[in-house]
């Protein structure tokens, strides 16, 4: 009996205190307050760096090459939902030009700003893919398929209305499967 006494007395000692508790929790409040705004900062700058390059992108298309086309940008970049190894998605419209890839590819590796260029003719969709070589950002561009800018709309659409989620919108048979399977879960 004097061991099991010592055992709860050794708990109680160890165990943490209301006080202990609660600053604990405001201190892991704080790093994890800090870890958001460190996480903001960094997407910020990256979103600095990914418009700077695209703007570098867009003068060479639209003022070197086409001044009649627009370069636009689609994807996760556009919508915001872009990870630090995220490339840059871009479609040219607008553009009259008959082989437009090897033109363009011509005209980034003349420029200083850009490397490791590579065209994808053969491809469903054929793009030019190509690093930004002051950020080391990648970048696509791929001439009058529209469906991405559409795409994009679409799935800023749905996360500006908290509906990408499938318990949260989408289809009724998505909410009750992703409710059954969240349910499983628990």
């Amino acid at each position: 009996m004097e061991l099991h006494n010592e055992i709860l007395d050794f708990v109680a000692f160890i165990k943490a205190s209301q006080v202990e508790k609660l600053i604990e929790r405001e201190q892991e409040e704080e790093l994890k307050q800090e870890e958001r705004t460190r996480m903001r900062k960094k997407k910020r700058r990256e979103r600095q760096q990914g418009d700077r390059a695209r703007r570098e992108s867009d003068e060479v298309v639209t003022h070197e090459i086409w001044p009649e086309a627009e370069l636009k940008v689609f994807g996760s970049y556009a919508t915001g939902m872009f990870l630090p190894s995220s490339d840059v998605d871009m479609v040219v419209v607008n553009c009259s030009d008959c082989d437009p890839l090897v033109k363009l590819a011509k005209v980034l590796k003349s420029d200083g700003n850009f490397d490791k260029i590579q065209v994808i003719g053969k491809a469903k969709v054929p793009i030019i893919k190509f690093e930004d070589v002051p950020s080391g950002i990648p970048l696509n561009i791929c001439f009058g398929q529209e469906d991405g800018l559409i795409n994009t709309e679409w799935v800023k659409f749905l996360y500006n209305r908290d509906l990408h989620e499938t318990y949260t919108g989408g289809r009724e048979e998505e909410r009750e499967e992703g409710g059954a399977r969240s349910e499983e879960a628990h």
